[in-house]
This record gives structure tokens, C-alpha cells and sequence, in this order.
């Protein structure tokens, strides 16, 4: 017998937890609750939990998000108007 009206905590994904390294030339930090609200450089975004690839930003710019077979989160800058590209690999801090 299961009850299809519990409600089963969702755990985090893979990309929970506090980030930071350097995506070109620039320090990025990076908290995901892993459930769906992601903040970088202190701006809030959301996604879909359980995704593999997380794509955030404006009109002027994207951020993608992916992580990395050793553990490590991958971060690529798009500039929208200025065409060009920064990436880099963030460790885990916490």
C-alpha cells in the first residue's frame, strides 16, 4: 500500500552546495540550493531541479552551469552584444 498524497522531500541535485573559482578573469561564486534556486555573483536565478545543465541570465548575457565528471562545476559566460565567450571550473567551498 503506498499514499500517493505524501509528499516526498526532494533531495538536492548535483549542483547544491557553495562555488567559486574563476571564469576568465573574474572570481564567480556560486550557491545552489539544489533544488531549483541557484544565486551567482549575488543574482538570484531559478531552474529546473534534477536538470543537467543549468542556462540563467538576461538578454545581454547567459550563463550555463554544468558539472564536471571530477566534481567540479562548470561555468561559461556568454556575452550577447559583445559576442564573446569566458569559462572556467568552480570548486566546491561548502
Amino acid at each position: 500500500f503506498t499514499n500517493m498524497d505524501a509528499e516526498e522531500e526532494p533531495s538536492p541535485d548535483a549542483f547544491a552546495g557553495s562555488w567559486s573559482g574563476q571564469v576568465g578573469a573574474n572570481t564567480y561564486t556560486v550557491v545552489c540550493d539544489g533544488l531549483g534556486n541557484i544565486t551567482i555573483n549575488g543574482t538570484d536565478y531559478t531552474y529546473e531541479p534534477g536538470t543537467t545543465t543549468i542556462e540563467v541570465g538576461t538578454d545581454d548575457f547567459t550563463i550555463t552551469v554544468t558539472m564536471n565528471e571530477n566534481g567540479t562545476m562548470h561555468v561559461v559566460y556568454y556575452d550577447e552584444w559583445e559576442m564573446f565567450e569566458l569559462e572556467g571550473d568552480l570548486t566546491k567551498t561548502a
